[in-house]
């Protein structure tokens, strides 16, 4: 809840949009429109999660370890180059700055692949459910990427009748 509590601060202090606020079962979400947003902002909001993660570690290391070592646990894991995780949301924000839109969702979506493949290996492997919860997350990812792969193609062949 932190973590959320430090993208919403960062949204306030770049002016960003909250379109969503939602619970699920991976704990509080926010949609935010970043559209109109810098790189440099974009990289201060998808950061300031993981940052306060950072910091409840930092607080907690010789109070209560086990609460540090949680947090860190969850910045890594939410620094992972895999959308919809702050690491995708970093990654394509840098893409699209280099990279056609098109281009950046097909990589997106293949880094999820990749991720959802080995994260499986390591679950089939070791019935860790923190595997299973990472793949769980990477196949969002690919189903979100998917449909804005198709909702571009849609755009273009709509564009061309008009």
């Amino acid at each position: 809840m932190l973590h959320e509590i430090g993208h919403f601060i960062a949204a306030f202090i770049v002016h960003a949009k909250i379109i969503k606020f939602r619970i699920s079962l991976f704990g509080i979400n926010m949609q935010i429109n970043t559209n109109d947003l810098s790189l440099n902002k974009k990289l201060a909001l998808f950061f300031s999660g993981p940052f306060v993660n950072l910091l409840i570690m930092v607080y907690f290391y010789n109070i209560f370890y086990d609460i540090a070592y949680i947090n860190i646990f969850l910045s890594l894991i939410n620094l992972l180059p895999i959308v919809p995780l702050d690491g995708g949301n970093v990654l394509k924000s840098v893409l699209e700055q280099y990279v056609k839109r098109k281009y950046v969702y097909r990589i997106t979506l293949t880094v999820n692949i990749i991720f959802l493949i080995i994260v499986a290996y390591y679950f089939y492997l070791s019935f860790n459910v923190m595997y299973l919860a990472i793949s769980s997350m990477a196949l969002k990812g690919i189903l979100q990427e998917k449909n804005l792969i198709l909702e571009e193609k849609l755009k273009n062949t709509y564009r061309k009748f008009i």
